[in-house]
């Protein structure tokens, strides 16, 4: 586990007269002159270096140069890479606020605490209900469910004719998947009896989660790639009730293609989803009402390799985690997209996909070993 680094708290900003209403939270370092937010857009601070303005102890402004880029995951809300549209984000609106990460809570070292064997191959998805309620799928058309308690283990076939895509669990403990083949959302019920919740013609539906509420939040492409954004749709029991697609200036949140599109929803009703798509590959987060947030493209300091993210999940304390496969770990954020920790030990190998407990322990499944690992990575 390697530790945010460490740096003084944002706690005031310069005002900036020339944009009404902004204050200045960087210094144009080309200039020698402090800038706000719109400034950094325009032709005059065009590929300018920044540095941002931090308060020092005796109450005098001080301009702390990083060696990190510009887009860096430390000032996401600036972050002007392809599919963010140059949009300042209500992460900006709240960098005044944000102090450096509270790491008490996390274990020195991630301790492993139960290793499960599920026998399938290409282990993709896990969700969990309550501590000892695992489901896992993979390749296959089965999903395997487990009892960590008990150490008793099942397998319910579906029908798919090739695998399930996304699983989840609701709160009443129910099973849900995704049948992209036959374009259905699917319901577990008693006796193992498989229910169709939905089917939807022109889209195919993939990942999905279960939220606070007791909705489901999907991924979908639409069958014709070219013809339509990747959505997120929010379902409460069988109906469709929102839509999340584009931003507010009508560009699409997501990649487009059949890319893998994970999706949390985070403890404060934000929309998470890890998207390796190519020119994106970020974690993209919208707010309940599907405003774009902000996007996560890893850190550009620590990672060895590029970030392509796939698994992700949140804990109790809206901290979300997700995985990187080309650096063979997992990333902690804030619910403002600040990198806190990586999480590298206990001996991952190709680790894909996340889920987090009612104890806020992760488990992980191994893409390859057909094993999924529970972890603990805070303190109880």
């Amino acid at each position: 586990v390697l530790p945010y680094p460490q740096s003084h708290s944002i706690t005031q900003n310069l005002p900036y007269a020339k944009h009404a209403g902004k204050q200045c939270q960087l210094n144009c370092i080309t200039c020698g002159i402090p800038v706000c937010s719109t400034c950094i857009y325009s032709k005059e601070h065009s590929e300018h270096s920044f540095s941002e303005i931090r308060q020092e102890e005796d109450h005098g402004f001080n301009s702390e140069t990083t060696n990190q880029p510009f887009d860096s995951p430390f000032k996401l809300s600036l972050s002007s890479q392809p599919g963010d549209h140059g949009v300042v984000t209500e992460a900006s609106q709240e960098a005044s606020a944000i102090s450096p990460p509270n790491v008490k809570q996390f274990l020195d070292k991630p301790q492993l605490l139960y290793t499960m064997r599920t026998d399938i191959a290409g282990l993709s998805c896990v969700a969990c209900f309550g501590d000892d309620e695992v489901w896992a799928c993979g390749r296959e058309n089965l999903i395997r469910r487990h009892n960590i308690k008990n150490r008793e283990g099942s397998f319910l076939t579906t029908k798919c004719k090739n695998s399930p895509c996304g699983l989840t669990v609701t709160k009443s403990g129910q099973l849900v998947f995704t049948d992209v083949d036959e374009r259905t959302i699917n319901i577990v019920k008693k006796k193992n009896k498989i229910e169709k919740l939905v089917k939807l013609k022109k889209w195919l539906p993939r990942y999905i989660c279960s939220t606070s509420d007791d909705d489901l939040l999907v991924m979908m492409d639409h069958a014709d790639y070219n013809s339509e954004p990747t959505r997120v749709v929010r379902y409460t029991g069988s109906k469709e009730k929102q839509i999340v697609q584009v931003d507010d200036r009508g560009q699409p949140l997501y990649s487009i293609g059949g890319y893998s599109r994970y999706i949390a929803e985070n403890g404060n009703r934000d929309i998470c989803v890890s998207d390796n798509g190519y020119d994106f590959q970020c974690v993209t987060v919208v707010n309940q009402a599907g405003r774009f947030r902000f996007r996560y493209r890893g850190n550009p300091i620590l990672d060895k390799k590029s970030f392509l993210p796939k698994g992700i999940a949140t804990d109790s304390h809206n901290q979300i985690l997700v995985v990187c496969i080309n650096n063979v770990s997992i990333h902690v954020i804030d619910k403002d997209g600040q990198f806190l920790r990586y999480i590298s030990d206990c001996d991952l190998c190709d680790p894909m996909g996340l889920c987090v407990d009612s104890k806020d322990n992760l488990l992980v499944t191994e893409y390859r070993s057909t094993k999924v690992k529970k972890i603990q990575y805070i303190k109880s």
